[in-house]
């Protein structure tokens, strides 16, 4: 049940890879919601918790099955660890 990466895949890391040479970070991504106040931290980590279950996608990395392929690892985010 591995999402094996596919050419655009390939692609994306191989620039992660040389940004991280020259840079030290590497290819990052950033989301912004702009709010009309302060959310509520606790509901704010309940909802992110709930996400990583439904979307677990949204929380993996890189890695190699034993056949040295690249996937996609799923990483669930434990409670409380947010």
């Amino acid at each position: 049940m591995k999402r094996y990466l596919t050419g655009i895949d390939w692609f994306i890391n191989a620039l992660d890879y040389t940004l991280r040479k020259k840079t030290g970070i590497g290819n990052t991504s950033q989301v912004v919601l702009e709010l009309g106040g302060y959310p509520d931290e606790e509901l704010l980590n309940k909802r992110l918790e709930e996400a990583s279950f439904e979307y677990p996608i949204l929380f993996g990395h890189p890695a190699r099955a034993f056949n040295l392929c690249p996937y996609w690892k799923k990483t669930l985010v434990r409670e409380g660890s947010l």
